[in-house]
């Protein structure tokens, strides 16, 4: 499967795409998988043009990344700049695939410079602040950012505006007269808790 989704065959890349896809939704096989070389072969098939094939490659990652030895192996910066760029280009469902996908990495320990070096702060704000309808969408990309706003990463981060991000999501969630996202509340208050205690 791999070497064929490097192949010039577009039904043949479709169909990896879409075994691809089911294969990781196989929690026991997962670390194999990545072992065995997927990342490669979603980070090939994502940048083809079709909205199926980025929604498929999403979901793979998505699902890669819930193990945590497998997002260990995956976090990379091709996979987050993959990530970052699928889910600033297609449908909602793709983009919350993304946006799970580099919460998950996100939690890694260590992941965090490699995030911010990799520019996925900027990337993070806008799918959260201008991309994204979706709340559940917007309070991943909130928790990426609060999990890698650590001590060694603050100051880069500040100069994206990452404190403006998190003010400006905490305000759209407590609007008066709606109902709140308790997690997307939780994710801003860690933000501002962490930044005052550094």
């Amino acid at each position: 499967l791999i070497s064929l989704a490097n192949g010039n065959n577009w039904v043949t890349k479709q169909w990896c795409s879409a075994i691809l896809c089911s294969l990781s939704f196989d929690d026991s096989t997962r670390v194999a998988q990545v072992t065995a070389g997927v990342r490669d072969a979603l980070i090939t098939l994502s940048h083809i043009k079709d909205k199926e094939m980025a929604e498929r490659c999403a979901t793979a990652f998505c699902n890669l990344t819930c193990n945590p030895a497998a997002a260990d192996a995956l976090a990379d910066v091709d996979t987050i700049k993959t990530l970052l760029s699928l889910g600033g280009a297609y449908s909602e469902e793709t983009r919350a695939s993304c946006a799970r996908s580099l919460c998950n990495l996100s939690s890694r320990p260590g992941v965090e410079k490699l995030m911010v070096d990799s520019k996925a702060v900027p990337d993070l704000m806008v799918m959260a602040l201008v991309r994204s309808e979706s709340r559940t969408t917007k309070r991943l990309c909130a928790k990426t950012l609060m999990n890698i706003l650590v001590p060694e990463t603050m100051e880069n981060m500040f100069e994206y505006g990452v404190v403006w991000a998190f003010s400006s999501l905490a305000k759209i969630e407590l609007t008066e007269g709606q109902s709140h996202d308790d997690g997307m509340v939780l994710a801003c208050a860690t933000a501002f808790h962490n930044i005052s205690c550094n």
